[in-house]
């Protein structure tokens, strides 16, 4: 609901100013393509582009007449898969189309980051620089809400939520908290 992909039966859900579900689905799709990163939990590319194309995607489907491949491809190396990119999606392990989503989820500086187990296929190294890149994402701005049982994540949350039988409750807080540091 929060990405604009499932309408709500009740309520109202808003970014910034705007109510999600009262755009048509034209509009919807641009706010979301330009507003709002996704890093779904499945596995999701085109498998007709390559690994640069999927990323490049929203650019391409909602240009601005500017060419972006350079902070792409930068995407592409601080997810450790620059190396791939003009290779095609369907060649990518999974823990590389994860890197990939979470670099198409991030091309567009969107305002905010929604994040359903990110590092899943991921080893520990690179779960390590995912959660480092989006707690510096967050640092710059973006919203970056990060679903997963991942009990490493904790040690970069701002905020800490629990969710037990559909009550969402905040367990903590942290100021300034940094990746060397556990406050929880």
């Amino acid at each position: 609901m929060m990405a604009g992909l499932l309408q709500p039966t009740e309520g109202q859900v808003f970014l910034g100013d705007t109510d999600l579900y009262r755009l048509d689905d034209k509009a919807l799709s641009k706010l979301r393509s330009k507003e709002i990163g996704v890093i779904p939990q499945g596995q999701t590319a085109l498998y007709a582009l390559t690994v640069l194309e999927n990323v490049l995607l929203s650019w391409t489907l909602y240009p601005d007449g500017a060419d972006h491949e350079a902070e792409a491809m930068e995407l592409l190396e601080k997810v450790g898969i620059g190396h791939l990119a003009s290779s095609m999606a369907s060649e990518l392990s999974g823990g590389e189309m994860r890197r990939m989503a979470i670099a198409r989820a991030m091309i567009r500086k969107p305002s905010v980051i929604l994040a359903d187990e990110p590092t899943g296929d991921l080893d520990d190294e690179n779960t390590q620089e995912v959660l480092k890149l989006l707690k510096e994402t967050a640092g710059q701005g973006t919203a970056v809400l990060l679903v997963t049982h991942e009990k490493e994540a904790e040690r970069y949350a701002d905020i800490l939520m629990k969710m037990d039988s559909g009550r969402l409750s905040v367990i903590s807080t942290c100021e300034n908290n940094l990746p060397e540091q556990n406050c929880f």
